[in-house]
């Protein structure tokens, strides 16, 4: 769940996107293509703050992608979604 304190902060550079081991234009590269599959095409620029429920909670599936998780457990993934991004999603 996204706190407060992350509505002013852009997505890529401030939520620890960036690895060490990734030069910056690497990283938008990857975020750009991780937002445009999870994040309905928002931009890794955007802040968290303008950001509505659904993308935000794309921005964090993207996220958890970014990182190569080796497992991500979703609670109710479409809940934020509305039917139309439910459609053009998932389905």
């Amino acid at each position: 769940m996204w706190r407060n304190i992350f509505a002013g902060r852009q997505i890529t550079n401030r939520l620890g996107f960036i690895k060490i081991d990734k030069a910056k234009e690497e990283t938008r590269k990857i975020m750009t293509e991780m937002m445009r599959f999870t994040g309905g095409g928002v931009s890794p620029d955007s802040t968290v703050g303008t950001l509505s429920g659904g993308e935000k909670q794309g921005v964090t599936i993207g996220r958890a992608l970014y990182f190569n998780a080796d497992l991500i457990i979703l609670d109710e993934p479409t809940m934020a979604l509305s039917i139309q991004e439910t459609e053009g999603r998932i389905l």
